[in-house]
């Protein structure tokens, strides 16, 4: 998928030639992310291992810049730990949201809307129901950008003394 713009974007699934690139992005968001919010509970930066078992056992979709990795989430059809189904709505199928970053530098540019449409419209070419995820429930959670790209928030919960809010985007 082509997107013209300020710049050529290309949304694309991740190679595992793609996995250190990755691992790359993740660090400087999970940096932007201490610097911004100080210490918390964010997850771990994952190693290379970790990234290319990601791209071996679950869709990762990917922003490019050129030759550059400017964005990525990771679809799963695997439920999260953390997501609780009874806040969301009965379906035969859905896919789970999960890893999103983008580069600090590039955020507020329209990448991570475009990201989601991008998975809005794989998970529709694989007759997924719905999207879910969640978020933090505090100052640094992504609430507003999932409202804005069309999530409904389901309710609230605590997992492991973590504040989160689920949202679904129903397809």
């Amino acid at each position: 998928m082509v997107i013209e713009g300020e710049s050529k974007r290309v949304m694309t699934e991740a190679l595992l030639t793609d996995a250190q690139e990755l691992v790359s992005l993740k660090q400087a968001v999970f940096e932007d992310i201490q610097q911004r919010f100080g210490a918390g509970h964010w997850p771990p930066v994952s190693n290379l291992s970790d990234v290319e078992r990601s791209i071996a056992h679950s869709r990762i979709l990917v922003c490019k810049e050129g030759h550059t990795i400017v964005g990525m989430l990771r679809l799963s059809i695997e439920k999260p730990w953390a997501i609780d189904l009874a806040y969301f709505k009965p379906v035969s199928k859905a896919i789970y949201i999960t890893d999103m970053a983008v580069l600090p530098a590039r955020q507020h540019s329209g990448i991570g809307s475009q990201l989601i449409e991008y998975a809005s419209q794989t998970a529709i070419e694989n007759d997924v129901l719905a999207l879910r995820l969640d978020t933090y429930d505090s100052e640094n959670g992504a609430g507003a950008f999932y409202l804005k790209c069309g999530f409904a928030e389901r309710g609230r919960a605590s997992f492991r003394g973590t504040s989160l809010r689920y949202f679904e985007k129903m397809l």
